[in-house]
């Protein structure tokens, strides 16, 4: 899917808010600053900003991460790693700098 809602919790409202630019599936997602990152997208890591007329989307990065990814944030950077790439498991970790918008792969996860 790409239909996106924010939710009000003190008057339990949802909104609809902009579609990603692509429909998909098994997506990951965090925020950071109030901006929600999403990846596992088109091998794309992308940025929603809400805010009025119903937000914004733009590409972080192209990671070449595929879908199932599992992604998180620590000390302002966000790290992604695993997925399928070409339908095999991968072990890559990549860390996204936010600040300068630069992806690197760091590491590998054990396997096993």
């Amino acid at each position: 899917t790409s239909t996106v809602f924010s939710f009000t919790p003190g008057d339990s409202h949802w909104q609809s808010q902009k579609s990603m630019p692509v429909a998909a599936g098994n997506l990951t997602a965090s925020v950071v600053d109030g901006s929600i990152f999403v990846a596992g997208v088109e091998s794309k890591v992308l940025c929603f900003n809400p805010g009025e007329n119903g937000g914004s989307w733009s590409v972080a990065a192209n990671t070449g991460v595929g879908e199932c990814c599992g992604m998180t944030v620590f000390r302002g950077s966000l790290y992604i790693y695993g997925g399928y790439d070409n339908g095999k498991g991968s072990t890559a970790v990549f860390c996204l700098d936010l600040e300068t918008k630069s992806l690197n792969r760091v590491g590998d996860m054990a396997k096993g």
